[in-house]
């Protein structure tokens, strides 16, 4: 398959790598070094919803959320 082909129809025809660099005086990192270190939140988000036909012309839906995460944790995770 030609590779205007390829661009037309949406395949991936040549990858491509992201270098990443470090340091003061950012030297080239070896390829495949990921560009973020991990990151871990320990959130927890707990949701629960139902709905109940009350009569065919009227719905009844309710739900209950917990989210026991404080704000210093839900202000880093938006962050990313």
């Amino acid at each position: 398959m030609g590779r205007d082909a390829a661009a037309i129809l949406g395949i991936v025809s040549a990858s491509q790598i992201a270098y990443t660099r470090a340091g003061s005086n950012l030297a080239l990192n070896p390829p495949l070094t990921p560009a973020f270190g991990p990151k871990h939140y320990s959130l927890l988000y707990v949701y629960f919803s139902d709905t109940c036909i009350l009569k065919p012309t009227i719905t009844l839906t309710y739900g209950f959320g917990l989210d026991p995460g404080n704000a210093a944790d839900r202000k880093a995770w938006e962050a990313g």
